[in-house]
């Protein structure tokens, strides 16, 4: 533990909260009040004229954007809690994550994120990622919570429901990048940091009560933040072989995804032209990125699993789908799998097998 917190001095900490929906801000604002550990500062940050509104209400700032957090935050400030709006940290979250970042000496430091509507389901206990920056948790579906991940550890990135990031950091780093959606955004500010040599930590023992994040940014819009921040991160070497390898998954996803029951060729599609059309900011923005840098792509590599994400989540999808329409107990299994058998493409594939096998028997008993 840091000599400051073994002092008893406290740590001056900021908590920022970005609002998407200002109806879900309330409880996160009581949440923030109700920390043991308590922020010296709380501020809204976006939203529009709602959340300014309730942000004067509150008796609590409200800023346009984090930047403007970050640049106004003085030199006594240590650390910046960030939240999105609809998060519900635990009373002891922020002390959590401020005793575990000092500790350990973390530039970023996230919580373990829990469903809001039902607490023992795990949400996120940090995040891996593949080479193409698809995000990867390592949770099944509806995983309970029993303790199992609760060790502190470095990670890829962390959520950005709760996320904890030195003022200094923050500075150096020129905050999250505007342009992309809340996760990816967590995502590229975690690889630049780690670019500038800070450890990033999730600490278990803080923990936050997150709503659905599914709802919260277009799939095309994860998938354009995806691209830009792979194109801010690695360097020329690296991007000349993941970017065509990146395109080549996209196709075959495209590919895979209907036996999903998904469509994902528009979604690529929408994506790649958003970043034709930022490149140039993208390019400004890589130049930052690398600039500083005390590390080289093989410390990204060091948190990421081997593959694509991508293809690994629909080839379990359409196993799944699969193993679903396999005959068993269940009487409506059967039905749909004789709906199936009865369809006219697989009638007639089934009589072009055997028309072929029929007009080639002359070579099966003597073979090739």
């Amino acid at each position: 533990m840091s000599s400051a917190l073994q002092a008893g001095t406290r740590v001056s900490v900021v908590a920022a909260i970005v609002v998407n929906e200002p109806a879900d801000l309330p409880d996160t604002l009581a949440a923030v009040r109700r920390q043991v550990y308590e922020p010296a500062q709380a501020c809204i940050v976006g939203g529009g004229t709602a959340a300014r509104h309730l942000a004067e209400a509150e008796d609590v700032e409200w800023l346009p954007a984090l930047i403007n957090v970050i640049e106004r935050t003085d030199s006594a400030t240590s650390y910046l809690w960030v939240l999105h709006d609809g998060a519900v940290p635990r009373p002891d979250a922020l002390h959590a994550l401020v005793r575990d970042a000092e500790r350990v000496g973390a530039g970023i430091a996230g919580s373990k994120v829990l469903k809001k509507d039902d607490p023992s389901v795990l949400v996120s206990v940090g995040i891996a990622t593949d080479v193409f920056d698809v995000p990867y948790t390592g949770l099944d579906p509806r995983e309970r919570d029993q303790g199992q991940y609760d060790v502190v550890r470095d990670v890829a990135a962390v959520s950005g429901e709760s996320m904890l990031i030195r003022r200094d950091l923050a500075r150096g780093l020129g905050g999250p990048d505007r342009h992309l959606a809340p996760e990816p955004a967590a995502i590229d500010l975690c690889q630049r940091a780690r670019l500038r040599g800070s450890r990033v930590v999730v600490v278990p023992s803080s923990e936050v009560l997150a709503p659905d994040s599914a709802d919260r940014a277009e799939r095309w819009r994860d998938e354009a933040g995806r691209i830009r921040a792979v194109m801010k991160a690695y360097g020329p070497v690296t991007l000349l072989w993941v970017l065509p390898l990146d395109i080549i998954v996209a196709l075959l996803a495209a590919v895979m995804a209907p036996f999903a029951g998904r469509w994902t060729l528009f979604s690529s599609v929408r994506a790649g032209l958003w970043n034709v059309v930022y490149l140039p900011s993208t390019l400004r923005a890589r130049r930052e990125a690398r600039r500083g840098r005390e590390v080289g792509d093989q410390e990204l590599f060091r948190y990421q699993r081997r593959g694509s994400a991508t293809l690994r989540e629909l080839g379990g999808e359409i196993a799944t789908r699969v193993r679903h329409r396999l005959p068993g107990e269940d009487r409506y299994s059967l039905e749909a799998l004789g709906r199936d058998l009865r369809q006219p493409a697989i009638i007639t594939g089934v009589l072009a097998v055997l028309f072929v096998l029929l007009a080639t028997r002359s070579i099966w008993p003597s073979g090739f």
